[in-house]
């Protein structure tokens, strides 16, 4: 999906696909020049952070991470350096549901959870945020999915997480990490109705007594 992002305009981390342990246990070492100084290794399938190693710096890293999902394809991607915005970093997990888009701040180092109000879109020029999932959303298919979006030093919205499927929806009221209750009640709905107008799903009447 790399390469359909950047022919839609968009900027994204580089990346080098890893194939599955599994699928080719013994690899020659690539030139990781591309991807900078430190770069994160991340299961293709993976989600949560979990099997995520930021800052590595060798391709022996590279090659002990890939065995903790060995059948799992893995990603090498340059490491990201987030802005600062009124003192947060400049990072964001942006869930988008049937044509409706959420951003939220998202500390990578806590992923808590902070919802992006229209006052600091507007005054902190974060329009890409909403813009970005949409054009995804077009390409992915999908009517549910999240993505990491950061804002980077040099002012660039670079998309560091595509497509998350299925994502994590547990209430933030039951757990810190959690998406806010009020989006996820919302996105409940939303779901609800896209059912029912889009599925043929025939009526049960119980039997009167």
């Amino acid at each position: 999906m790399h390469e359909e992002l950047l022919s839609a305009g968009m900027e994204a981390p580089n990346v080098i696909v890893l194939p599955s342990f599994n699928e080719q246990p013994i690899l020659e070492a690539l030139d990781l020049t591309c991807l900078g100084e430190c770069f994160a290794i991340k299961p293709v399938h993976g989600g949560g952070g979990i099997g995520v190693c930021t800052g590595a710096t060798t391709w022996e890293e590279a090659l002990t991470s890939r065995q903790q999902f060995p059948a799992d394809q893995y990603l090498l991607q340059s490491q990201v350096f987030p802005a600062l915005l009124e003192g947060r970093p400049a990072w964001f997990r942006v869930i988008y549901c049937v044509g409706q888009v959420y951003p939220c701040w998202w500390d990578p180092s806590t992923h808590i959870y902070t919802p992006v109000d229209e006052a600091e879109i507007d005054r902190l020029n974060l329009r890409p945020l909403v813009d970005i999932p949409l054009t995804i959303a077009s390409i992915c298919q999908l009517e549910l999915f999240s993505s990491e979006i950061a804002l980077t030093l040099s002012g660039n919205f670079l998309v560091v997480d595509y497509v998350n499927d299925p994502i994590d929806l547990r209430l933030q009221s039951l757990a810190a990490e959690g998406v806010p209750d009020l989006i996820v009640t919302t996105i409940a709905s939303e779901l609800a109705l896209y059912a029912a107008s889009n599925c043929q799903i025939p009526l049960v009447y119980a039997e009167q007594a």
